[in-house]
């Protein structure tokens, strides 16, 4: 089974990690996290735009169909996250996604005929999405499929069955993602 698809080389992954950190000065989240959970997302589209509201698209907070969250956020027009989302406009509820080191995504599945498209920006060689044939349950064997997604690429990837994503080193990763439905 084919969970990641390449779709082509990323040339402009400088300005996009400069603007990252940039934004995560601004949201003044490039201090060590505190409280719960290994993860941070950031909502770069949100329903109407508010520069404020992203937080809405973590999907405990999802009011909606993934697809009304398709408008940039204000605070981010004239930047590189509004060229790529532009370039890729059939995709929406767009996110900068973050695994912190030595972390794991939840084992989870998003829903039937679910694509993602992944623009990495930081990562290191112990970052993985896994898949798996099966939902993982107790003294059962399942195949995994671990995949590298590098720097410089764009990948599309099937995220409708069951998935997660690890990070065995101690960098950061963060991905620029975007949904889209068949």
């Amino acid at each position: 089974m084919n969970y990641v698809e390449y779709l082509h080389d990323f040339d402009q992954i400088s300005q996009l990690k400069s603007e990252l950190f940039q934004l995560l000065e601004k949201l003044n989240l490039n201090k060590p996290q505190i409280g719960p959970g290994p993860i941070w997302q950031i909502g770069l589209t949100s329903l109407d735009g508010d520069p404020d509201d992203w937080r809405s698209t973590w999907r405990e907070k999802l009011k909606y169909n993934e697809r009304y969250y398709s408008t940039l956020n204000k605070s981010l027009q004239g930047t590189i996250f509004e060229d790529i989302i532009q370039q890729y406009s059939k995709y929406y509820r767009w996110r900068l996604l973050n695994v912190k080191g030595n972390k794991t995504y939840t084992v989870h599945e998003d829903g039937p005929k679910n694509k993602r498209i992944h623009i990495p920006i930081t990562t290191n060689n112990q970052c993985f999405l896994c898949f798996y044939d099966n939902i993982p349950v107790h003294e059962s064997i399942n195949k995994v499929y671990h995949y590298h997604l590098e720097v410089g690429k764009v990948y599309e990837i099937d995220s409708s069955g069951y998935h997660t994503a690890v990070n065995y080193g101690d960098e950061d990763r963060w991905h620029l993602v975007g949904v889209r439905q068949d």
